[in-house]
């Protein structure tokens, strides 16, 4: 695994094999970034984290810095995976999950579905919208298995690497 943390970029090598976006909360959520890293380390993937170790939130560039870094890596990387904590509602990673799941009009899923990025997404069973996101991927992205347990998104992820 190659590993880059936000504000840190690509590297040639880094390149060379798959990457994953780690989309979910960050303010207010425990660090499970840190425990999804140590689970996929034995992996060929370049693992994508925009938690970083020191954040000014009294710095407005260092803010719009991040939004950047995280909006170019989400738009760059082979998938995303979206996991769902129950300490917030996270509403930056409902708008990035929703970014990832367009309407495609007047076309079946099954036409289209190449088009769109692979991602997983992981719900902990506590989470407040967990009913929300059942039904919005099942009318925009009905391809994603949503799971229930931390463990089964990272078998996902090790499967897809």
């Amino acid at each position: 695994m190659i590993y880059i943390e936000c504000p840190n970029e690509m590297t040639e090598e880094s390149q060379q094999q798959p990457s994953l976006f780690m989309a979910g909360g960050i303010t207010g959520c425990h660090d499970w970034q840190s425990e999804m890293a140590e689970k996929l380390k034995y992996e060929n993937i370049t693992l994508f984290n925009p938690r970083r170790k020191n954040f000014d939130v009294n710095d407005p560039t260092m803010e719009e810095n991040q939004i950047k870094w995280e909006y170019d890596h989400l738009s760059s990387c082979d998938a995303v995976s979206f996991w769902f904590t129950p300490d917030t509602l996270q509403p930056i990673t409902l708008f990035e999950l929703g970014t990832f799941c367009p309407v495609v009009p007047y076309l079946p899923m099954e036409s289209h579905i190449e088009i769109f990025r692979r991602v997983f997404v992981g719900v902990h069973p506590d989470y407040k919208r967990i009913s929300d996101i059942k039904f919005q991927l099942g009318l925009r992205r009905n391809d994603i298995e949503i799971v229930f347990d931390f463990d089964k998104l990272i078998s996902q992820i090790k499967e897809w690497c």
